[in-house]
């Protein structure tokens, strides 16, 4: 069987998703985080991870590391040339991290309405957009409403690629 690891949430439900798609014969291996799994890939002890950009591009550029295709729905700005698996027939094949600012729920609408003017101007800089788009991540400036409108989206989403996979929630800590 392939082996291939996991350093986070997206890396394992990604490979899953390609498991349960192709039924190709694979083995998890989990890892604490992506360095450890890109350290490991490199060295030929796994032989498949999906990495982050952030985690692999440089590698990518140095010719260590190849890129297959990308989990967006869309090709990344960052890699024109390369495929999204849904181009590759993978319909079910959308897995996408994202970062969102997030309070305490009982705090102070006038300060949360303050902080998230202040996060979208802060996106909505030149220079902000350039270095988002540079590790390649896509800026998304949002209002509150808009923000929990998508965090349920993903709920809903992420619920259904998890029952794709088969995963199996874990009890405890």
């Amino acid at each position: 069987p392939l082996l291939y690891g996991s350093g986070n949430t997206s890396s394992r439900v990604a490979a899953e998703i390609l498991k349960a798609s192709t039924k190709i014969d694979m083995t998890h291996v989990a890892y604490r985080g992506s360095p450890q799994a890109v350290t490991d890939l490199l060295g030929g002890h796994i032989d498949l991870f999906f990495a982050d950009p952030v985690s692999g591009m440089s590698l990518v550029v140095d010719g260590r590391l190849r890129v297959l295709a990308v989990t967006d729905r869309q090709r990344s700005a960052l890699m024109p040339d390369v495929p999204a698996m849904i181009e590759l027939g993978y319909k079910d094949f959308e897995v996408v991290s994202w970062v969102a600012a997030f309070l305490p729920a009982r705090t102070d609408a006038a300060i949360a309405d303050r902080l998230n003017r202040e996060i979208n101007a802060i996106l909505a800089r030149p220079a902000t957009q350039d270095f988002i788009t540079r590790i390649g991540a896509v800026p998304m400036p949002a209002s509150r409403d808009a923000l929990g409108a998508f965090v349920q989206a993903e709920i809903a989403h992420w619920a259904r690629l998890i029952a794709i996979t088969g995963i199996e929630k874990r009890q405890g800590p």
